[in-house]
């Protein structure tokens, strides 16, 4: 199972990058050929779709990861590489920079926010789960 295995935060930022621009580029591919017509906020939208899909599973994955503190610093690397690469290309395609964009730049602080949320409560739950873990075996250990 997928979430049974520590994947390296960079292949997950490429791979989250990857489909985000795809998505951003067939927009603007149904857009210039007119078969749909694309509101410019789209481009935004998916661009913290895809952040909040980086945010969730990134941090479900760092679950499994042997090394938490290397994980982590890839992580959020990854993730301010997502963020300003997507955003960029957003501002790009759309026209309208983060500032110019609604509420997208409170929407980007919302989501940083709870990405790091995420990472600590995985991290918690990852220490809990340890802990558990080691008293049970104790346990065991002492019944035999």
């Amino acid at each position: 199972m997928i979430l049974e295995r520590a994947y390296s935060p960079i292949l997950q930022t490429s791979v989250v990058l990857s489909a985000s621009f795809v998505g951003m580029f067939l927009l603007k591919i149904m857009a210039w050929t007119g078969l749909h017509t694309v509101d410019p906020m789209i481009y935004w939208i998916v661009a913290g779709t895809f952040l909040l899909f980086y945010a969730l599973f990134n941090s479900i994955l760092s679950l499994n990861c042997e090394n938490i503190t290397q994980y982590w610093s890839q992580s959020t690397g990854g993730y301010a590489v997502l963020m300003g690469l997507t955003g960029g290309v957003a501002s790009l395609l759309s026209g309208k920079s983060l500032g110019e964009a609604d509420s997208f730049r409170w929407i980007f602080m919302v989501l940083t926010f709870g990405y790091l949320l995420f990472l600590c409560l995985t991290r918690a739950v990852r220490k809990i789960v340890r802990t558990a873990q080691k008293e049970d075996q104790k346990w065991v250990d002492r019944t035999k």
